[in-house]
């Protein structure tokens, strides 16, 4: 490209509007699939858990009720995760057949 075309100002406009969206989309799936390694790590965690684990004075390491709690709040976790999921998948949609700056109307 020559200099004349790149400084042309809706060359830049476009420009400026492709990072934008490789911006939002960079950030959020990524940001998803995070979420998704720690759960699994917690996946992992919580089935090494053994019950019968004691401390030297006897007492036991892990407690079946602080389990049930961490479940009730993991299913909350995976709740947002899935409404996350599917915002970030309707917003990757109605981007899909957008060209340039146009904005999602009536019939996108």
């Amino acid at each position: 490209m020559t200099p004349e075309e790149l400084e042309d100002p809706i060359f830049k406009a476009a420009c400026k509007k492709y990072k934008e969206l490789q911006d939002k989309s960079s950030t959020v799936g990524p940001m998803i699939q995070m979420f998704r390694n720690k759960l699994h790590e917690i996946q992992v965690f919580m089935e090494s858990i053994d019950y019968n684990e004691r401390t030297e004075t006897g007492m036991p390491v892990f407690k079946v009720k602080d389990t049930f709690d961490v479940m009730k709040q993991l299913s909350q976790v995976l709740e947002s995760l899935k409404i996350l999921e599917a915002q970030y998948k309707e917003e990757q949609d109605e981007m899909s057949g957008l060209r340039g700056d146009t904005q999602p109307g009536w019939h996108d």
